[in-house]
């Protein structure tokens, strides 16, 4: 007696007892399954000793987090804006101290005092140059040039205006970069030029990574908002969100979007595919129900080992599906030839379980250890990827020889069925039939064009050599943030801002530190070369505090020389008079002091624990987009290990650059050893279980030249690496020995007698679990999110070359090793159709039992 009929012998005799514990664990998995959370805050993909992770926890527990949400206001009405901004305000007050650092949307008293301190903060020659851009403007007669040094100037000012704006102008950049929009805002409002749209800025005390308290904090706005009903202040006005805060959010929203929407596209075309190729809905029924259970477990195990799902692994569902479903197939479709043949249901159960079992055995344990493989990288994203994906597939397995041919027995004991074939189905095997026969005949001919095929590949493997890695991140948001959500609003309303509003946060423990840290840090960035800088400046509240002058006479004799100037009435003719005479009425000869700075701008300094001037902020350049992995790199490089000498200190900034930053970094450091370890992997499993050395490599070379046409066809589309694709590579490692195994094996069993008849069953078969895979990756290719489409596309290409390798490599290398004789065309004609006939009556079950 075989294994195969002790081994099912087995089974049926156990049903019983065997069904009992599998409802019991299957309602306990199902329990714990559904108490998975999903985390898409980037952090979570990050190993928690990294630096990156541990600061910005840091930052939430000192500052309430490092997060910033943006409201925009938007009409062609400036007092419509006014209006509504500060009826808003009005309700937003009750969330201070409570869900709200603080919020700010005007600077009243920041203007006051820039226009009482502000020439304290220029150095002598600075003062030098302001008093002879005033004597030259007064020469000129140029009525507004007040305007011009404060930056309240209109957008058609003359060339000298502009130039002395930028010369009286660079102090403040020096001081905060914030200063020179502060002077310049409408009425004082963080708005545009226009007033066409205003900002209010909000701080709270969660930080832009906690995803359940940021929603519940926008939803409660969204309520103040329809409360005021924007339309009655105008029919155009429009409210709107940004900020990391919003973004957060919009990115965990359209991923549970589109975990349902790919989830039942999926479930769809599966069942479509299924039906049409099988032409029974008894099978497609227990393909389908045989295939949920250990999905359940999967994730039932996936939350007693991690407790939530990340943006990486929310999609293993339809992966682990599309995957774990081809073992089923096989099995199925070897029963289904038999049952055509005349086979009692029990012998051809028991007959697919052995011809078909090591085959999808070798195929899950090469998937499964290129997910295993992952469990070695840094990245939890991957790990956890590889821990989900390994159990998954082995799982799946398990339940294609266990629970489905128990399940199909005990059906067709009760109800036996009449075998149909879908004409659709019977003609296309009959093609693959000749087609596989055709194939074998011009050997010689495919092998030319492998041959020839490969190395034409060799420009797109260069293409992505040359940059492998996608430094792009706009590439890698989701879609409806570029055109209509989040990203899309925010190009408008951060022209409001002379700066980013998430700066890197740097968190010292003392003043002598605190006061240290920007002058180290403009030190780090004058001492890089320009094309690596993207440090703009560094704020802190010391530098808030006027530097004293060495020269207190000279600075005191000028800053009078300046007030006598503003006082001539030929600067009172223009638009700006009042604000001249304003700022001359206001302004003091008295350095202030830190008692002076106004709370507006000290609260951003201020912890939860009361301690006032500890944190500093470092700003990137705008024209350097912290969306290029390049300048992210460069930026994030700078301000990590940032040596104090003074306070004998290494200190880091923090934020979510740094997380996304150490996502990129781990790319570089784990992806090719996390790849040269998954294709080791799968070579030795390949020798292990395939019968010796040679047929090992056989299966490696058909690994080797499906991964490599994979690379190249990517290189030529140009598809890079990022951190969420990169697992397709070693997915692409396991398949690559799935598919060419199954028709190998079977070609081993048939004696290698003729592969269009391989091909017309197996091959057709592998075929059917390839599109099935391939239906579950392009599912995700609608996605909403780009990084989760650029996997989705790496993957299918992978798909389709390790197809290609086992149906086209196998056969013609095979033939060319002798392995196929010459075919007698007309015998096997005539097994085909007898393979293929539309309708076979049901035999007996011929149960021994």
């Amino acid at each position: 007696m075989s294994w195969a009929r002790r081994y099912f012998t087995f089974l049926q005799k156990h049903s019983l007892a065997f069904h009992g514990l599998l409802i019991v664990l299957t309602i306990i998995a199902a329990i714990c399954t559904s108490r998975l959370s999903l985390k898409t805050n980037f952090s979570e993909l990050l190993p928690e000793k990294l630096p990156s992770v541990q600061n910005i926890k840091l930052a939430s527990q000192r500052v309430g987090g490092t997060g910033v949400l943006l409201i925009g206001i938007k009409s062609p009405n400036f007092a419509a804006n006014k209006k509504f901004t500060e009826d808003l305000a009005v309700k937003l007050k009750t969330l201070e101290g409570t869900k709200l650092r603080y919020f700010e949307y005007r600077f009243d008293e920041v203007k006051t005092y820039l226009s009482k301190f502000a020439l304290h903060y220029l150095n002598n020659e600075q003062l030098l140059k302001l008093r002879d851009g005033l004597k030259t403007e007064i020469e000129a007669k140029k009525d507004n040039a007040i305007s011009g040094f404060l930056g309240l100037n209109d957008e058609n000012e003359t060339a000298t205006k502009e130039e002395n704006k930028s010369a009286t102008q660079e102090w403040l950049k020096d001081v905060d970069p914030n200063f020179q929009k502060f002077m310049g805002y409408r009425e004082a409002y963080l708005s545009t030029d226009d007033g066409q749209t205003m900002v209010m800025t909000l701080r709270p005390f969660s930080s832009s990574l906690s995803v359940n308290d940021s929603k519940k904090l926008i939803e409660t706005i969204k309520g103040f908002i329809a409360e005021l009903k924007p339309e009655t202040y105008n029919p155009k006005l429009h409210v709107g969100f940004g900020g990391n805060i919003q973004s957060a959010v919009e990115e965990f929203q359209t991923v549970k979007s589109d975990i349902f929407d790919t989830a039942v596209l999926l479930i769809a075309l599966i069942l479509g595919v299924l039906f049409l190729f099988f032409w029974s809905i008894r099978i497609v029924a227990l393909l389908t129900l045989h295939i949920i259970i250990p999905v359940i477990w999967t994730f039932a195990l996936t939350w007693l080992h991690i407790g939530y799902l990340n943006t990486q692994t929310a999609f293993l569902g339809s992966l682990v599906v599309g995957t774990g479903i081809n073992y089923g197939v096989i099995f199925v479709s070897r029963y289904l030839e038999r049952r055509r043949l005349g086979e009692a249901v029990f012998e051809a159960i028991v007959y697919s379980i052995e011809h078909t079992a090591v085959a999808t055995l070798i195929a899950s344990s090469t998937t499964a250890v290129a997910f295993v493989s992952l469990l070695i990288a840094d990245n939890k994203g991957f790990s956890q990827f590889g821990f989900i994906g390994s159990i998954g597939v082995i799982l799946c397995w398990l339940a294609a020889y266990s629970l489905f041919p128990l399940w199909l027995f005990n059906l067709e004991k009760g109800f036996p069925s009449k075998l149909k074939t879908n004409p659709l189905a019977r003609y296309f095997q009959s093609a693959i039939y000749r087609f596989g026969n055709a194939l074998t005949r011009h050997a010689y001919w495919a092998a030319a064009f492998f041959v020839i095929s490969s190395i034409a590949g060799y420009h797109g493997f260069n293409m992505l050599k040359a940059d492998p890695l996608e430094y792009n991140f706009d590439n890698l948001r989701n879609r409806a943030s570029k055109t209509s959500g989040t990203a899309a609003y925010e190009k408008d309303i951060r022209r409001v801002f002379a700066t980013s509003s998430s700066p890197a946060v740097v968190m010292l423990d003392t003043e002598e530190a605190a006061a240290e840290l920007c002058p180290t840090v403009r030190n780090i960035a004058a001492g890089l070369p320009a094309e690596q800088n993207v440090i703009h400046t560094c704020t802190s509240l010391w530098d808030l505090v006027p530097k004293a002058s060495p020269d207190p006479a000279t600075k005191k004799q000028l800053m009078t020389e300046v007030r006598e100037l503003l006082g001539n009435r030929l600067l009172k003719f223009g638009d700006n008079a009042d604000s001249i005479a304003e700022l001359r009425a206001k302004m003091s000869f008295t350095p202030p002091t830190k008692a002076d700075i106004p709370e507006q701008l000290t609260r951003r300094f201020k912890e939860k624990d009361g301690r006032v001037g500890l944190i500093t902020f470092v700003y990137p350049q705008n024209n350097k987009s912290i969306n290029n992995g390049k300048n992210l790199l460069n930026y994030t490089s700078s301000l990590t290990d940032i040596h104090l000498a003074k306070s004998q200190l290494k200190v880091s900034a923090a934020g979510d650059f740094f997380i996304l930053a150490d996502l990129l970094r781990g790319i570089r450091s784990d992806g090719p050893f996390v790849a040269g370890i998954a294709f080791a992997g799968v070579f030795l499993i390949a020798i292990f279980l395939c019968g010796g050395l040679k047929n090992g490599t056989f299966m490696a070379i058909c690994l080797i030249v499906s991964t490599w046409w994979m690379i190249c066809v990517q290189g030529f589309f140009g598809i890079k690496y990022n951190f969420f694709n990169f697992i397709a590579l070693p997915l692409t490692f396991g398949i690559g020995v799935d598919y060419p195994i199954n028709v190998f094996i079977r070609s081993v069993q048939e004696k290698h007698r003729n592969y269009g008849r391989i091909l017309a069953s197996s091959g057709a078969a592998v075929f059917l679990c390839s599109l099935t895979t391939i239906i579950s990756y392009a599912t995700l290719l609608g996605a909403t999110s780009q990084a989760l489409a650029s996997f989705a596309k790496l993957a299918i290409i992978g798909e389709f070359s390790c197809l290609f390798a086992a149906l086209f490599l196998v056969p013609t290398a095979l033939k060319l090793f002798g392995k196929f004789p010459d075919i007698d065309e007309a015998e096997e004609a005539a097994r085909l159709s007898k393979v293929l006939s539309h309708d076979t009556h049901p035999s007996k079950t011929n149960s021994p039992n």
